[in-house]
């Protein structure tokens, strides 16, 4: 049975983390773009790729039946946030393009190999792989906005990875509602006494953000 989700207050919610990133392709200096090196190109089609794995990932866990006929608060969550995705991947592109590369629309040969390898059957196989997938972005982005070579592409990189890290938060925190024992339902309006303890917390396990798992800065570029 499916969980009644109050629309208007999930959309209230997850628009919070829409302005993290809202119009990032569009507000970024022409001239601070048209100075990217051939590595801040190279990062940008790396960002890019991982967004497009991002983007099959989440679009092939809501054909799961697992998944779509399942919670509705979870499932209104995978799809913003694969939404979110493909503005992320939109915006590296469009800097790309800006100065003067090519665009990259496939996804990063390494994680694309690993999807194709996960088991992606039931909602914790899709909460697992996209914790994963998040942190991985998160990471390579915190590291390349401190290799980038002008504030412009530094702003963008920092920007798309704390939206990144919101996501991850958030599945974290979804999973460990899901495990709770007895069980308790996903929803925008939980009661709070039947919560794991851990709730509050666990969707922020660090206080920094590491960068060893970070993508090499050519990964997934086309230079």
């Amino acid at each position: 049975m499916k969980t009644h989700v109050d629309e208007a207050r999930l959309q209230s919610l997850l628009d919070q983390s829409r302005t993290l990133h809202r119009g990032v392709a569009h507000d970024i200096a022409p001239a601070g773009l048209a100075a990217a090196q051939a590595d801040d190109m190279a990062m940008l089609q790396t960002a890019a790729s991982l967004e497009n794995v991002a983007v099959s990932t989440y679009t092939a866990a809501l054909n799961l039946e697992a998944v779509r006929g399942g919670n509705a608060t979870v499932v209104a969550f995978l799809t913003t946030t694969r939404n979110q995705h493909a503005d992320h991947a939109a915006a590296f592109n469009a800097a790309v393009t800006r100065a003067g590369g090519m665009v990259q629309t496939n996804p990063d040969p390494k994680y694309a190999a690993l999807v194709q390898q996960a088991p992606l059957t039931t909602v914790a196989d899709v909460l697992t792989l996209a914790v994963d997938l998040e942190d991985v972005a998160t990471q390579t982005f915190v590291r390349a906005a401190t290799l980038a070579g002008t504030p412009a592409l530094r702003s963008l990189f920092v920007s798309v990875a704390a939206v990144e890290a919101q996501h991850r938060a958030i599945l974290l925190t979804v999973a460990s509602v899901l495990d709770a024992t007895p069980a308790v339902a996903v929803t925008l309006h939980p009661d709070v006494a039947r919560l794991p303890a851990a709730t509050g917390s666990i969707g922020f396990p660090t206080s920094t953000t590491a960068v060893t798992q970070a993508s090499p800065p050519d990964e997934g570029a086309l230079l």
